[in-house]
């Protein structure tokens, strides 16, 4: 037992770290009573995980756990995951989200519990030019007029977010390496249009008037499922031509046009 107990020991700080990180936030507690050095290296592991891992993960209070994990943590939050699991007030999720945007955060990912309330997303998120991955679920996107971009977000999903086709637009066209946009059953887009010279997945769910990928010409992988009543109208057929890059197309609700489309 000592001898193991000093092997867990003697790991490198690092791999501790990476050990950590792919645990959910009760796993990684239950990791101080391995060895001394792991008693509080959870305070200093870079990913935050915070979802159902037990049957009893909907007992205690989940807000005053991520207030004292959020107050104890030291260095940078890279990822920080926040999973239905978590019942707290828009309030909450406004000061984690300020505290986590000044740690250096890479890999967001929120999904409000409550999809008929949507969590109107705090300023500060917007300021996360260190963003590379963001994955929202039951949130409404209002941008300040000084967002100047995600520079190195690959990375978008939206799920029953609330939002316009010009904020999306906007998001999109001012993240320069996004490479991988995922829209399903967001409230509000209508016209969609999409700028991003480096996407190469869009995948798209739910009922629209129009979508618009000429200036998104490297797409690789396209799924479009249009969900709303009578027949969709979208796209042109130029624009599907215009897909030089296209390995794998998938596309449903719009019958009438995709007959066209492989009949050529």
């Amino acid at each position: 037992m000592d001898i193991a107990e000093d092997r867990i020991s003697e790991l490198p700080t690092e791999i501790i770290l990476m050990i950590l990180s792919l645990l959910t936030i009760r796993e990684t507690a239950r990791t101080s009573v391995l060895a001394r050095r792991w008693r509080s290296a959870w305070a200093s592991t870079p990913v935050l995980n915070f979802c159902q891992d037990t049957l009893y993960s909907f007992s205690g209070n989940w807000a005053n756990i991520v207030n004292s994990v959020l107050s104890l943590h030291r260095g940078p939050i890279l990822g920080f995951r926040l999973g239905r699991i978590v019942l707290c007030s828009s309030e909450d999720l406004d000061r984690w989200l300020s505290i986590v945007s000044s740690r250096g955060i890479e890999d967001l990912v929120i999904d409000f519990y409550d999809q008929y309330v949507p969590y109107t997303v705090h300023p500060s998120f917007f300021s996360c030019s260190s963003l590379v991955s963001i994955d929202l679920t039951s949130c409404k996107l209002e941008i300040p007029k000084d967002f100047e971009g995600f520079r190195l977000l690959k990375l978008l999903s939206l799920r029953n977010v609330a939002l316009t086709d010009t904020i999306l637009q906007t998001i999109v066209s001012k993240s320069e390496k996004l490479e991988d946009l995922t829209l399903i059953d967001c409230e509000g887009l209508r016209n969609i249009k999409i700028v991003a010279s480096n996407l190469h997945n869009f995948h798209l769910f739910g009922a629209f008037s129009e979508v618009d990928l000429s200036g998104s010409l490297n797409i690789q992988d396209l799924f479009i499922n249009w969900d709303g009543d009578g027949n969709g109208v979208w796209p042109p057929r130029r624009i599907i031509m215009s897909l030089t890059k296209l390995e794998s197309l998938s596309v449903t609700g719009l019958l009438l046009f995709v007959s066209a489309v492989f009949a050529l």
